[in-house]
């Protein structure tokens, strides 16, 4: 009837507070009942090692899938963007829990766009003579190289966590480097090397966007042509096998590149050089990539609402999706 998973992530620290729970993975029936033994358990659990406060939904902080979905049902949701029934926010509302801060999709409009990367490109037709180019005052922007794919990675992840660390990113956590050996994985089975750029001043990385297609295309027309429904045993041949075909039809899809969807996964620029109009390179040279892909749409998210440094160009190029909010309680 529904499930709860409760957790403590000892790396996470808010100021002034004492040891801080977390939940996530939540699911339920349509059952307010239901959902209140199961956040009771929740609590209880936590109160016992603890805990003084409890946030979430989230899996398992804000370098996973964090928030439930408050507005935006009517939308498609790109891969690892969360989706939850529309009932589970009065469930945590009616039992007291509060707003902590919300978390944006913004889907990339080409209409709303125009005028700013048309700006972004008359800019730097003035300063290096054309837009196209992607060198600028020492600042270089080249495609991750999957020949040396390990080189790669470990570029990116000493990047993340100096960038992502710092300044307005509530919920988040520094990435150990197990962690990220999982996200490497992921990043191995599903990227491709035009999609993600490292931005580099004078040969040393200072930037990085990694955007991944939007493999939710495959499962959405498998799943819809076949009217899929998981079952409700734990292990399932029918599941496996639905699971297998599309991990191959994935797999079929990457090698043509055939893709109409992306999502803006990781992206950020050392601070000190923010001001260099890099950033700005670098959502033009995304762009131009994109679209000659044959990539029309896409979603930059999760971004947390206080986040100006990314909210300000993000709502430039494109309108709120969807949001989820992030709750807590105090316990």
């Amino acid at each position: 009837m529904g499930r709860i998973a409760a957790y403590i992530d000892h790396t996470y620290a808010e100021e002034g507070n004492g040891k801080i729970g977390w939940f996530g993975l939540f699911e339920s029936e349509d059952d307010k009942s239901t959902a209140n033994m199961l956040i009771d358990s929740a609590l209880d659990y936590l109160r016992e090692n603890g805990c003084i406060k409890i946030i979430g939904p989230a899996k398992f902080n804000a370098g996973g899938e964090i928030g439930l979905l408050v507005k935006g049902f009517e939308n498609e949701p790109y891969f690892m963007e969360p989706y939850n029934a529309p009932y589970y926010k009065r469930f945590f509302e009616d039992y007291g829990f509060k707003k902590e801060n919300d978390w944006y999709s913004i889907n990339i409009d080409r209409i709303i766009s125009k005028s700013y990367m048309e700006k972004i490109a008359r800019l730097f037709d003035r300063l290096i003579g054309h837009s196209r180019g992607r060198k600028l005052n020492g600042y270089n922007i080249r495609n991750a190289d999957f020949s040396d794919l390990d080189k790669e990675i470990a570029i990116i992840r000493d990047l993340y966590n100096p960038i992502w660390n710092e300044g307005t990113h509530p919920q988040q956590v520094k990435m150990t480097d197990d962690e990220f050996e999982v996200l490497a994985l992921g990043i191995k089975e599903i990227a491709l090397e035009e999609l993600i750029f490292i931005v580099e001043k004078d040969g040393d990385p200072v930037g990085i966007s990694v955007n991944i297609p939007d493999i939710n295309e495959v499962i959405s027309v498998m799943d819809g042509r076949n009217g899929y429904m998981p079952s409700r045993r734990f292990y399932s041949p029918k599941d496996i096998m639905r699971d297998l075909k599309i991990f191959i039809n994935i797999k079929k899809k990457l090698k043509t590149k055939d893709f109409s969807r992306m999502r803006f996964f990781i992206l950020g620029v050392e601070e000190k050089h923010r001001k260099s109009g890099i950033d700005s390179k670098l959502f033009w040279e995304i762009k131009e990539k994109a679209l000659g892909m044959g990539i029309d749409g896409g979603s930059a998210s999760q971004l947390a609402d206080i986040n100006m440094d990314i909210i300000n160009p993000i709502f430039k190029l494109g309108k709120i999706s969807m949001t989820w909010r992030v709750y807590s309680l105090e316990i």
